[in-house]
């Protein structure tokens, strides 16, 4: 069992294992929400490796307590935990792969780390995701998606075809806004850009 705390994440036994917790880091920073990569060898954390202003990060947590490593560097967006009424999922495998929500110019999106690297969901830009729930076995994930026209419908992906879906085309399998509230206009999202101290540019 893996619980977190406000600096950390701890492992304890359970059962006839039972033991008091165990410190296994990020040594100096914060973990947010905790899972097992599935051959148990570290933690999947949501958090920082150390504490300061900055995005939240898809860690690699070792049981040993040294140094995490980051899996979502390369993204620079601020990977979301998936925290109840909140935008985004809880990061989940998918085979060796981890399909996990990520911020981006205003919002949420679904993303996959493999070997290969960081690639975006075939979901249309502007598409915003607030849950997600994948079937590792069956390659599908079944995703709670808005966008300018519609809000709160399921979409089924392939996850094995992920690349290979036209982003135009994803599967919906609801169409609430078009059945019960054809009356209602959403309002469109509006992307803002800015500096900052730092002299990168950001999005909204």
């Amino acid at each position: 069992m893996a619980v977190f705390g406000p600096s950390a994440a701890h492992v304890v036994g359970v059962g006839e294992n039972a033991s008091e917790p165990r410190r296994v880091g990020p040594a100096d920073g914060l973990a947010g929400p905790v899972g097992w990569f599935p051959d148990g060898s570290a933690l999947l954390v949501v958090g920082r490796a150390s504490f300061g202003v900055g995005h939240s990060e898809l860690l690699r947590q070792p049981l040993d307590g040294s140094a995490p490593v980051s899996l979502s560097a390369a993204l620079d967006r601020n990977v979301m935990g998936g925290g109840p009424g909140y935008p985004g999922a809880l990061p989940q495998f998918h085979g060796d792969d981890i399909v996990f929500c990520a911020r981006d110019r205003g919002a949420t999106r679904l993303y996959r780390v493999g070997a290969d690297g960081i690639s975006a969901s075939p979901l249309p830009a502007g598409t915003g995701v607030s849950g997600c729930s994948v079937v590792s076995k069956a390659g599908r994930a079944v995703v709670v998606v808005c966008d300018a026209t519609r809000f709160g419908e399921v979409v089924l992906l392939d996850l094995d075809a992920w690349a290979d879906r036209e982003p135009d085309r994803p599967g919906w399998l609801t169409g609430h806004m078009a059945r019960s509230l054809p009356e209602i206009t959403l309002h469109p999202v509006t992307e803002r850009e800015f500096g900052i101290s730092d002299g990168r540019s950001c999005t909204a």
